[in-house]
């Protein structure tokens, strides 16, 4: 995906810059299936939902380590999450949201509506990109 074909600037809210509809798992899905499916679609980060509510966030960097373990066959994707991960609104300011994950040292948020609607996940690596594509417009 070309994110810096599509990003329009300037950027003020996270729908703008956030990957939309992302992957997601269940809490009892086996940990090396949630690791084929980051590796199948190339994502790092796989929020995990109970119903429309989002309740941990799941990282490439924990299921490898997890994984690696002697236990690790037997690891479901609960036993990994993050729990209570950082969750925006699509509406929400993009500078706010930039300046929480620099004070907690946060690598992912999750975006959803209202309603509780998974919409989308920012990254660092979508920040990257957003970075990127303001320097060439320099």
């Amino acid at each position: 995906m070309n994110r810096t074909s599509q990003m329009k600037l300037p950027v003020k809210v996270i729908a703008q810059v956030m990957s939309p509809v992302p992957k997601s798992v269940g809490p009892e899905l086996p940990l090396s299936k949630a690791q084929e499916l980051m590796a199948k679609y190339k994502i790092r980060h796989l929020p995990v939902i109970v119903g429309p509510k989002v309740v941990g966030l799941l990282s490439d960097r924990n299921t490898k380590a997890a994984l690696l373990s002697k236990w690790g066959e037997g690891f479901t994707v609960e036993d990994v999450m993050m729990p209570e991960p950082f969750v925006v609104k699509p509406s929400d300011k993009l500078d706010t949201i930039l300046t929480q994950m620099m004070k907690h040292k946060y690598g992912s948020v999750v975006v959803q509506e209202k309603n509780g609607e998974l919409v989308g996940v920012f990254t660092t690596i979508d920040a990257v990109y957003l970075l990127r594509t303001l320097l060439r417009k320099l």
